[in-house]
């Protein structure tokens, strides 16, 4: 049994391939190289083991207990003030801070699919790229402190959802991938 747990943990501990070396940081931002793909997509890569490992066990956790066996793993936008960034690269995205720009779904954590709608939540053009774990997910509305219970179940939804948006309700189900520091901010 202690085998096998431990087993498990140094299967969650493993980082990205293409990851720099943390040299005994806990967190880095890496700028990236101007002529990789990475670069054209993005600008800054967040390296983050900590919250990367809690992402993983969560990803892990949501395909072994949903029907589906899968977590629904999306790659999702979140507008931010540069006041927050450092706060969300070091400790993640919190449920803490829901209600600062509205909770028509829920009280969570929002996620558009569209870029242009997170950035239009921020006006210093700072926009995370993170994976978010969706999950199983139904309709949300602004009362949900948590999503419902599945039909027939007593476990509850992953997320929930609106028009181009996911909203969840556990830190760990989304890690801040990228970070996108547009040149002209929105005014």
């Amino acid at each position: 049994m202690h085998v096998c747990v431990y087993v498990c943990v140094c299967t969650v501990l493993s980082q990205p391939s293409h990851w720099e070396p943390m040299n005994g940081d806990n967190v880095k931002l890496v700028d990236l190289d101007p002529s990789s793909t990475e670069y054209q997509q993005v600008i800054q890569r967040v390296q983050n083991p900590t919250l990367y490992q809690q992402y993983r066990a969560k990803k892990r956790d949501m395909k072994m207990n949903n029907s589906s066996n899968t977590a629904n793993e999306q790659q999702l936008w979140h507008g931010t003030n540069a006041a927050n960034i450092s706060s969300i690269i070091t400790n993640g995205f919190n449920r803490g801070y829901c209600g600062q720009n509205g909770t028509k779904f829920g009280h969570g954590v929002y996620f558009a699919t569209n870029a242009d709608f997170s950035n239009s939540y921020t006006h210093s053009g700072t926009i995370f790229l993170a994976l978010v774990l969706v999950g199983e997910s139904t309709p949300g509305n602004s009362q949900m402190r948590v999503p419902p219970k599945k039909p027939g179940s007593d476990r509850l939804y992953d997320s929930v959802t609106g028009p181009d948006m996911v909203v969840v309700f556990h830190d760990a189900q989304a890690y801040p991938q990228y970070l996108l520091t547009l040149k002209t901010p929105r005014s």
